[in-house]
């Protein structure tokens, strides 16, 4: 209970990090547009999602992969007000019945952090490592991205956007 705490409140840290600007003295409304779309990013995870699900199957499984939560979206923070029109976007969640197995997991530990490596991720934050429980988290600091993945009694992965205008906006602007 602990850790999963300590967990949670360092993911707060990194998120509110993560709302701030890279440049303060950058507009925010410049720098909103120069972002590519919520859709973009969109497609652009969920063929993450595939590399990864597509390497551990490879490489440690097969597995048997399903949607195990819903999507959802939000605002931006303080960093992007809302009036700019940006938002944030939780892909939906996926994952498998059952763990990686601790003999597994280094391999799969190296397998994900080298996809999200090639997607801008950088690893950060409290990483668990235990026998049975394993969590790896990931931040793009360029773009406010944040990734989780985790295998305890089962396995799962979510990534949550930075902030994007979806196309429609960003057309109009």
């Amino acid at each position: 209970m602990i850790i999963r705490i300590l967990v949670l409140l360092a993911t707060l840290v990194v998120l509110l990090t993560a709302c701030s600007s890279p440049e303060d003295t950058m507009d925010p409304a410049v720098e909103l547009a120069a972002r590519p779309t919520s859709e973009q990013m969109l497609t652009r995870y969920e063929q993450m999602y595939r590399d990864i699900q597509d390497r551990l199957d490879t490489e440690i499984g097969p597995f048997e992969w399903y949607q195990t939560r819903e999507g959802g979206q939000a605002g931006c923070g303080t960093a992007f007000p809302a009036e700019l029109g940006g938002r944030t976007v939780a892909l939906p969640s996926w994952g498998f019945n059952g763990n990686i197995v601790d003999q597994d997991w280094a391999r799969a530990r190296d397998i994900i952090t080298a996809v999200t490596v090639e997607y801008g991720f950088a690893s950060v934050g409290v990483q668990i490592d235990e026998p049975g429980r394993h969590t790896l988290n990931a931040f793009d600091t360029t773009l406010g991205a944040y990734f989780t993945f985790g295998t305890d009694i089962n396995t799962s992965m979510q990534t949550t956007t930075g902030c994007h205008l979806p196309a429609a906006v960003s057309s109009s602007t």
